[in-house]
């Protein structure tokens, strides 16, 4: 019995890897605050950026084994992908966000003690996604309770995104 746990998890994570491989052929848009510029091939374009009055499903949390957390105002843990780079682009689309669904922009204001200087959107498929420090921001679907952190470290990629940067590690 224990075997068979063990290989259904092999090929989840198996499926999982498959659905997040590096999108290099995507062409998203990325919205910053104040700069227009071309990164990788694709166009980058400004809107202004956030501004107070935008976004924000975001919240600091306590996590007793990571310490300070960001997740949504429901309490689920925001993750970031390691191949995004911290540039504001975001390479986990189409099937991968089926798994990894991005954040998306909705109203509200920069949680305390974040600063609504440090957000932006990129172009996530058509729809605008957070993106926190030049990290675009995802939930992990494996994540069934506010407070989850399945995702932390998965192949090595995946990490829970903090007021200072990704926990790794």
């Amino acid at each position: 019995m224990r075997i068979r746990w063990m290989i259904a998890a092999v090929a989840a994570l198996g499926l999982v890897l498959a659905a997040c491989g590096d999108d290099s052929g995507d062409s998203s848009a990325t919205t910053t605050s104040g700069e227009s510029t071309t990164a990788a091939g694709n166009e980058t374009t400004t809107s202004g950026g956030l501004t107070s009055s935008d976004v924000l499903d975001v919240k600091v949390e306590d996590n007793a084994d990571l310490g300070d957390i960001l997740a949504t105002q429901d309490g689920f843990t925001l993750y970031v992908f390691m191949p995004d780079d911290g540039a504001g682009s975001a390479t986990c689309t189409e099937a991968c966000a089926d798994t990894w669904p991005p954040l998306l922009s909705n109203e509200g204001e920069a949680p305390e003690p974040l600063a609504v200087a440090d957000f932006s959107t990129t172009d996530n498929g058509g729809t605008d996604q957070v993106v926190f420090m030049g990290w675009p921001l995802y939930r992990y679907s494996g994540d069934s309770a506010p407070g989850d952190t399945n995702g932390q470290g998965l192949a090595g990629q995946w990490y829970v995104m903090s007021p200072s940067g990704p926990v790794q590690g």
